[in-house]
């Protein structure tokens, strides 16, 4: 696989995207995956999931990415525009434990976006921007909605704006 395929799927490194995941040939779970070479998906899967297990058993999977989030919830009959093969050539210790993925074959279905949160966040940061000096809660809301943008999609338009509009300190 190419550094150049990852990349015409829309993916940017370090941002985390929505996906399902599909291990053990039938499960499949919504996972946060993300790149930080284009060579190689990372995720962080919690020991006392069925992914975990099935990953520990069978390095072997599918990824689906999807641009429509009711997938995340209906993940029988899943519409995805991508499905990559992948397999986990490396676990880094811990809970979440933290594996490291090779990219095989790649099909592409039609055109479309990978899932990010930061849109959705970022969105209902603005609102809770213009609330925060009136209500403690929406202050405390900003910034998770600012800590979770960074942590989601790093150096992105919506990390700018929120510099930009709030500030590091609101």
């Amino acid at each position: 696989m190419s550094r150049k395929a990852l990349k015409d799927l829309g993916m940017r490194t370090n941002w985390i995207y929505e996906v399902l995941m599909e291990t053990g040939g039938i499960h499949r779970a919504p996972m946060g995956v993300w790149t930080e070479d284009f060579e190689t998906l990372v995720v962080d899967i919690y020991r006392d999931s069925s992914t975990y297990t099935n990953l520990k058993n069978d390095p072997d999977g599918v990824i689906y990415l999807i641009d429509d989030p009711r997938y995340l919830v209906e993940s029988k009959h899943v519409d995805y525009f991508a499905k990559l093969n992948f397999r986990a050539v490396e676990a880094v210790p811990g809970n979440p434990t933290r594996f490291v993925c090779t990219i095989g074959e790649i099909k592409r279905r039609r055109e479309g976006s990978p899932l990010n949160r930061a849109f959705g966040l970022f969105l209902e940061y603005l609102v809770d921007e213009s609330r925060k000096k009136i209500d403690q809660s929406a202050a405390e809301r900003v910034e998770y909605y600012k800590k979770t943008i960074r942590k989601v999609a790093p150096g992105s338009i919506y990390e700018t704006l929120i510099d930009r509009f709030g500030g590091e300190d609101g």
